[in-house]
């Protein structure tokens, strides 16, 4: 592939990354793009259009590495339809990419336990440790400030889990304030988690101007389970920025225990018309750990876009490598 280029996303805070190297890709226009045809989502907070400002894209797919290890899945008989294979063993880990979600790693685990997630629980670097909570809590609320300080300081809060953060990060979320704010903003409210974080999440995947920021939403709600994810990517795959579509379909891994309700998403957008939306379906099928994927990926191979085939050979060769056991 030639003229080979990146999708941009700031994930604060969010280590993305995953095992060997990925096909880099070439990146068509990423202003907006027809939304992926899917059943509306039916959560309260889910309601109402899809925003349709279109800015800078968000990075769906970097290339850097990380490790975080896939749990393995247990996968329910006759939960998929398709070739017949022995579904009553538990799934193989991958072998070659031990990272499922480019965004999440091993720390951020799916719904908080009981639903509600419960933040990152990661303490302040030491410098910041000094710093008190009240001084902490009026750096984070000054919205005069155009420092770094107040966008650090809304992260702090989050960690801190502190009284008066769900008001300032309220605040904070507004439009009106600055890109970066915004983004701290999110990211606070993923290292804060509970119950009354989730409302102002869904408020930004559905009206901030930024499609970086609604990108970023889709992790931060799904976050908090397979149900909630399922939502904000159906709400993420109507969006008109191809960038918001792209984080919606990785954002599948959160439901990668639910196939039936994956693989209608991932076999619909391997069939869409833009790039960046087919290949990250095509990323995704690769990792995967059923062999639904797989038969989705031959299939691809002979698609008479050429670059649509060549990529679904190297993701079928990757499913194949990444699944040696369920290849018997």
């Amino acid at each position: 592939m030639h003229n080979k280029t990146l999708l941009c996303l700031l994930l604060a805070l969010v280590a993305f990354g995953c095992g060997p190297q990925d096909e880099l890709v070439e990146t068509p226009s990423l202003m907006a793009s027809k939304p992926i045809a899917t059943e509306a989502p039916s959560d309260i907070f889910a309601t109402g259009p899809s925003p349709k400002v279109a800015d800078a894209p968000a990075q769906a797919r970097p290339s850097a590495q990380s490790a975080s290890p896939i749990g393995q899945t247990q996968a329910k008989a006759g939960s998929i339809p398709g070739p017949q294979y022995d579904q009553s063993k538990q799934l193989p880990k991958s072998a070659g990419c031990n990272s499922g979600l480019r965004g999440l790693t091993s720390e951020f685990p799916w719904g908080g336990g009981k639903g509600v997630w419960q933040g990152t629980k990661h303490p302040d670097p030491e410098p910041l440790k000094a710093i008190s909570n009240e001084e902490m809590l009026g750096m984070a609320a000054d919205a005069s400030d155009e420092s770094d300080d107040r966008e650090h300081a809304l992260v702090s809060i989050g960690r801190r889990k502190l009284e008066g953060a769900i008001e300032i990060f309220t605040a904070a979320a507004q439009p009106k304030e600055r890109l970066q704010v915004r983004e701290m903003a999110l990211s606070g409210l993923i290292e804060h988690g509970g119950a009354a974080a989730l409302p102002i999440m869904w408020s930004m995947l559905k009206g901030d101007p930024s499609a970086q920021v609604r990108g970023m939403a889709i992790w931060a709600i799904a976050l908090y389970g397979p149900s909630a994810a399922e939502q904000a990517i159906q709400f993420g795959l109507a969006d008109a920025a191809v960038s918001v579509q792209g984080m919606a379909i990785l954002g599948t891994w959160a439901m990668k225990d639910s196939p039936n309700k994956v693989f209608p998403i991932l076999e619909a957008t391997a069939h869409a018309e833009d790039r960046i939306i087919w290949q990250e379906a095509l990323y995704m099928l690769g990792r995967m750990p059923y062999p639904r994927a797989r038969d989705i990926l031959l299939s691809l191979t002979s698609s008479k876009d050429l670059d649509k085939k060549n990529s679904a050979i190297f993701y079928y060769r990757r499913w194949l490598k990444n699944f040696p056991d369920l290849c018997k």
